[in-house]
């Protein structure tokens, strides 16, 4: 190798070792400070290793390992990211993505968290800090700051408040549910029924008066309408001031007879079975949806419900003298109630078995 070419290696590589220390393309008016990078015009990337992309983004010395992309961009804080036009990065570690206004940017304070927002000051969308390894954060929708919840949505001045679940096809009988906790508690939605509202266990109102059909219901209940009990059997119990319980049932020529039930379990004293099972045995349990159902009583047929524990019939049966195959409908893992009564409607027994398909 002649002394020229080795002259001409030694500036290449005094050159790029230059090129490491700081970079600047087409940077007419840009600032860079050490290892940082700049593209564009007026852009000042003053952070180590932070880098400066676009027109007249200001990168401060502290904000190191910072990046700007885009124009008009302020960011203050190390490892920060803005991504659009007039944003504000003030956080350590936070990200801005979208477009504020030239006197009022959009600015993310919080470190560690996203926010996006478009054409406003104020974000539409947040991601918040999570608390380390094996967590998650917080998201917020709106003008929330630091989400109060896991979503938590907040509605602009003037707005509401909404939250729309809809289905692809609303007119073609799709549903739209909305589940809590897991799929037997929740909200269905369905075009022809309406609302269905699940529960596995009770459904409680803990404060407040319930209305059906009145705007202000004046009592815990108050209804404006017909209230319809279904089964001769059903009626309404009220509690006498010496704490016994009485239940209301029409009789067959219309008279409202009350008698003294359980106020534990609303059964009256001569419809409760003698025996835990009154000659009505039911097996196997768990079932898979199929089960049977042997009367060894003395009555000739005995009418059998099948409902689940939220009170939902799932199906009525005759039973005979001896044994009864009953095969259920369709139905997902769940606990039903067997309940047989005489074709009189007396209640002879009730048995709970779990169906696992």
């Amino acid at each position: 190798m002649n002394s020229k070419t080795k002259l001409v290696l030694t500036i290449v590589l005094i050159a790029i070792s230059n090129w490491n220390f700081a970079q600047c393309f087409s940077c007419e008016g840009s600032n860079t400070g050490a290892y940082a990078n700049a593209m564009g015009f007026n852009n000042t990337a003053l952070g180590a290793y932070s880098s400066a992309f676009g027109l007249s983004n200001q990168i401060a010395s502290d904000a190191v390992f910072a990046v700007a992309l885009g124009s008009y961009n302020n960011l203050t804080e190390g490892h920060a990211v803005a991504i659009g036009r007039y944003l504000n990065a003030t956080g350590t570690t936070s990200m801005i993505i979208g477009a504020g206004h030239e006197l009022m940017p959009l600015t993310n304070p919080f470190g560690s968290s996203l926010m996006v927002g478009f054409s406003s000051n104020l974000p539409t969308f947040f991601v918040g800090c999570s608390n380390g390894e094996g967590t998650t954060g917080q998201v917020g929708i709106g003008n929330t700051g630091l989400p109060l919840a896991k979503l938590h949505l907040r509605a602009d001045e003037g707005e509401e408040a909404s939250f729309f679940i809809e289905p692809n096809s609303w007119s073609g009988g799709d549903f739209a549910n909305l589940f809590l906790g897991n799929f037997y508690h929740g909200i269905t939605a369905d075009t022809n029924q309406g609302l269905h509202f699940l529960s596995q266990k009770n459904y409680l109102f803990g404060a407040g008066n319930m209305g059906l059909g009145v705007e202000e219901p004046k009592a815990k209940l108050h209804v404006d309408g017909d209230i319809l009990f279904e089964s001769a059997m059903q009626g309404f119990v009220m509690k006498s001031e010496d704490g016994h319980c009485w239940k209301g049932i029409i009789s067959n020529t219309g008279i409202l007879e009350f008698q003294e039930v359980d106020c534990t379990t609303f059964n009256m004293a001569e419809e409760r079975p003698e025996t835990e099972h009154n000659g009505v045995f039911v097996y196997p349990n768990p079932s898979n949806g199929s089960f049977v159902v042997e009367y060894t009583g003395n009555k000739n047929e005995l009418r059998l419900e099948v409902t689940s524990v939220n009170g939902a019939l799932l199906g009525t049966y005759p039973i005979q003298k001896g044994k009864n195959t009953i095969a259920l409908p369709e139905i997902s893992q769940q606990l039903v109630v067997v309940t047989a009564y005489t074709t009189r409607g007396k209640l002879v027994s009730a048995h709970k078995i779990m169906v696992s398909r």
